[in-house]
């Protein structure tokens, strides 16, 4: 049985690895938690998380698996157990868990897409663009992958936006697609990529 149990940050499902108890009486066994970890979950095979005062059969206790919680990394606490045979004699036993910090790529969250009414009227369209996040470190600035066939992304001083541009992540949101064409269809997409510093 091993003491301590290393996963990844953000790991589902890793199988505990417990071994089965014996009795040398051959008595009946049953499994008490003592003790949860205080972030992640252990579970049950069938995926329900455990609590402290929970009981469960040796077939189970074989099964179980830890859960990462989201975006966690350190000591976890300890799954402590124990194993009371039918004379109400058992011993108990722990395992510590380490959750090992994983770099997570930057996010920009969900793509959208924006359909322009053109009436022959020069259009400045605010594209909303959105920040990139990282669970670890700010992310500072963005490189423009692509902007559309028609039109021009500016900044708020005019200057052009082109594909493969840097731009300040702060800046993003002050950003506008200006379109004076009559264009039938899709034009194209602004692509953004982040690349953190680890």
């Amino acid at each position: 049985l091993p003491l301590t149990l290393q996963v990844d940050e953000d790991a589902q499902g890793v199988l505990l690895n417990i071994t089965r108890p014996t009795d040398a009486d051959g008595d009946t066994m049953v499994v008490r938690i003592v003790e949860v970890p205080g972030q992640g979950s252990v579970l049950l095979g069938s995926g329900t998380p455990l609590r402290a005062g929970d009981e469960i059969t040796t077939d189970q206790l074989v099964g179980l698996a830890y859960s990462a919680a989201e975006n966690f990394s350190g000591d976890a606490g300890s799954f402590k157990y124990s194993v009371v045979d039918s004379r109400n004699v058992g011993s108990t036993t722990s395992i510590s868990v380490e959750v090992l910090a994983v770099n997570d790529p930057p996010v920009f969250g969900l793509d959208s897409e924006v359909t322009l009414g053109y009436d022959g009227q020069a259009l400045v369209v605010d594209l909303s663009l959105p920040s990139p996040t990282d669970a670890e470190q700010a992310i500072n600035s963005v490189v423009v992958e692509s902007v559309p066939v028609f039109g021009l992304l500016k900044r708020p001083d005019g200057t052009v936006v082109a594909a493969g541009s840097e731009v300040d992540s702060n800046d993003l949101a002050d950003l506008r697609f200006y379109f004076d064409q009559s264009v039938n269809g899709p034009i194209g997409s602004v692509q953004l990529s982040a690349t953190d510093n680890t």
